[in-house]
């Protein structure tokens, strides 16, 4: 039984960027990626941006796009590659993320990352930032080859939601006081699920929203002093 959790999302939340995005970028650079494929996730991220693309369908198609990405390479290698990414791309991760996840692990809360990012990136996010378990979008591997199809649903419509919502009857969780923090409207189902909703560094469609529902609204310089007096009232 978990009585106390806090449901995360990652991209834009505790970190700036998109971690997944750099990675491809990173394959691509060395040669270990499709260029085809990575030439098409531009072309969706660009659509997208433009407003030519839904947010659901950008990530759906983007991730169609990664596993054809690393089809057929060893999973081994693409771990190993992760790792040296991650060194340099560590400074993208918002200063106060790591203080934040030991702050509310401290105070005995069982802290779950979600994402639609790549399993292979956002486990390094997992294990420096200290969270307790991690979602993320996971594909197929034969034998150490990877695959191009997904085995996980989080890319797909109520994806997360189902994904948490199975967690919380696997592992019995408690909601009460269960807090959320995301950084934008895709955020919903975390936010659906938890007593306390907090947005992180939000968009400005999602801020508006928060204001309009009562969400907490804070940035990643104010989170840490906005938490703790949260935690200690």
């Amino acid at each position: 039984m978990i009585e106390k959790v806090v449901f995360t999302d990652i991209d834009g939340t505790l970190l700036n960027g998109f971690i997944t995005f750099d990675f491809a970028k990173y394959l691509n650079k060395c040669s270990e990626y499709n260029e085809l494929a990575y030439k098409r996730q531009i072309d969706i991220l660009k659509k997208f941006e433009l407003g030519e693309m839904n947010y659901l369908t950008a990530v759906q198609e983007w991730l169609h796009e990664w596993g054809k990405g690393v089809d057929g390479k060893q999973v081994n290698q693409i771990n190993k590659l992760a790792k040296q990414f991650f060194q340099s791309y560590r400074g993208s991760i918002c200063n106060s993320s790591k203080i934040l996840i030991e702050t509310l692990k401290k105070k005995g809360y069982y802290v779950v990352g979600v994402s639609a990012g790549v399993d292979v990136m956002m486990s390094l996010v997992k294990d420096y930032l200290g969270l307790d378990e991690i979602f993320a979008s996971k594909l197929f591997n034969k034998n150490g080859i990877y695959l191009p199809k997904l085995e996980t649903n989080l890319h797909k419509v109520n994806g997360k939601k189902e994904t948490l919502e199975k967690f919380i009857i696997d592992k019995e969780v408690m909601l009460k006081n269960s807090i959320a923090f995301g950084d934008s409207l895709h955020d919903l189902d975390l936010f659906n699920l938890a007593e306390i909703k907090i947005a992180l560094n939000p968009t400005k469609d999602l801020e508006r929203y928060a204001k309009l529902n009562k969400f907490i609204v804070v940035n990643e310089n104010n989170v840490l002093n906005i938490v703790n007096s949260m935690l200690t009232d």
